[in-house]
């Protein structure tokens, strides 16, 4: 080194180029493209795949039939009701039905079991009826009283 020779500076990183050595200028070399990649160019602009929809009661039915379906939800929940009200009432008595056949059963298995035993016997007498007891007694008075002066 000597007094004639001068140091280059290497210019700071906002003034250097950097169009050059990755990928040229904005990022892309024509020579190293990737070839399934594609550029801005080539870009199409974005679509919306959202289609609006229409709900299919609304968009079939009127007011009147708006009316009429709901007179025949009513008229199908009145039949419902009262099919399910004819199956309990069914159940219910098929129910009772079972409860009576049992206590009739039970019935004749104690009179069954009743004759088995042998009934006391009877005296041919008729026995003397017994006085009536008295209820109420009369409560004993208490003395009377003898004031002292």
């Amino acid at each position: 080194l000597n007094w004639d020779h001068k140091e280059q500076v290497k210019p700071h990183e906002s003034q250097t180029d950097h169009a050059k050595g990755f990928g040229g200028r904005y990022g892309v070399q024509k020579d190293r493209v990737d070839k399934s990649a594609a550029g801005f160019n080539q870009m199409e602009a974005p679509t919306s795949s959202y289609e609006k929809t229409t709900p299919v009661e609304a968009a079939s039915s009127g007011a009147g039939s708006l009316k009429a379906r709901f007179e025949n939800i009513a008229k199908a929940s009145e039949e419902e009701n009262k099919k399910r009200a004819d199956d309990e009432r069914a159940k219910r008595q098929a129910r009772e039905k079972r409860e009576r056949e049992q206590a009739q059963k039970q019935k004749e298995i104690e009179q069954e079991e009743e004759p088995a035993e042998e009934p006391e016997p009877r005296p041919s007498v008729p026995l003397p009826a017994a006085k009536p007891r008295r209820i109420s007694k009369e409560l004993p008075q208490p003395p009377p009283v003898v004031e002292r002066s």
